[in-house]
């Protein structure tokens, strides 16, 4: 059923869209005072990684 295949791959690339994001905004949480640039760092590297998970 490759129907059932591509809704697993889909769930799959969410699950690991989420545990990324979570993890920035548990990031930001914990460092409130943190050095601007490294968050500005921290969410484009973010937003490269996502973007490859999803063309995947």
């Amino acid at each position: 059923m490759p129907e059932c295949r591509n809704v697993l791959q889909h769930i799959n690339k969410i699950k690991v869209v989420l545990a990324l994001f979570s993890e920035y905004l548990f990031f930001i949480y914990m460092q409130p005072t943190y050095n601007h640039h490294i968050t500005n760092q921290t969410m484009k590297t973010l937003i490269y990684q996502l973007k490859q998970h999803i063309q995947k």
